[in-house]
């Protein structure tokens, strides 16, 4: 097929990517919020944003796995947290 071995972990790898632009391009989001801090406030590039939104996303996945329980989405501003699933 002239794919490689590397080919899984590189769809894997793109899947992280385009999850995390996904969810830093939700509004209202915590990964949208976490992002915008990362590459305004700490003047990363995107590239970089985006994988530390990939691993907050990817962190955050394994917990709501890990403890079976629906995902709650950090949201500072309002008093009870909004659920997401």
């Amino acid at each position: 097929s002239g794919e490689g071995h590397d080919a899984p972990a590189k769809t894997r790898a793109d899947a992280r990517r385009r999850c995390a632009w996904g969810a830093s391009r939700t509004k209202d989001c915590f990964f949208s919020r976490f992002s915008y801090h990362q590459t305004v406030v700490r003047k990363k590039n995107k590239m970089k944003a985006l994988v530390a939104v990939a691993r907050k996303l990817l962190i955050a996945v394994w917990h709501v796995l890990h403890d079976e329980t629906d995902y709650v989405d950090f949201n500072p501003d309002c008093k009870a947290p909004a659920t997401n699933g």
